[in-house]
C-alpha cells in the first residue's frame, strides 16, 4: 500500500493525492473466509486516515465479479471500469479512510 495511483487507471479529476492505494493483496486460499482480507484492509483504511487521506483505492480484474462483490461487501464502491486491451485490471474501487472521524 503506498501513494502511487496508476495513472493508466487514476485521473487527476481523481485527486491521487487524497488517497493510498492497495496494490497485489491476496489472502491464502487456506485463509479464505475468516476476515483476513477484511481484517487488513480496515487497517489500511485506518492507516490512510491517519495520514490525513481521505480514500482508500484499488483497482481488480475487470471480469472478477466475485472480487467486485467482496469489495463491495466490506465497504468499497466501484468507480468505474477502465477497459484497456493490454490490461486485465481496470476495475476501480475506493472507500472512505474514515479520516473525517479521526479528526473529528
Amino acid at each position: 500500500m503506498d501513494e502511487y495511483a496508476d495513472p493508466e487507471f487514476w485521473t487527476s479529476a481523481d485527486d491521487p493525492a487524497s488517497a493510498l492505494c492497495v496494490h497485489r493483496m491476496a489472502v491464502a486460499r487456506s485463509a479464505s473466509g475468516v476476515g483476513v482480507g477484511a481484517r487488513l484492509l480496515d487497517w489500511a483504511a485506518e492507516r490512510a486516515a491517519r495520514q490525513g487521506k481521505h480514500w482508500l483505492r484499488l483497482d481488480a480484474w475487470k471480469d472478477n465479479e466475485g472480487l467486485h462483490r467482496y469489495y463491495k461487501s466490506v465497504g468499497f464502491t466501484l468507480v468505474r471500469i477502465i477497459d484497456l486491451p493490454h490490461r486485465r485490471s481496470g476495475a476501480l474501487f475506493q472507500r472512505s479512510s474514515g479520516w473525517g472521524r479521526l479528526v473529528a
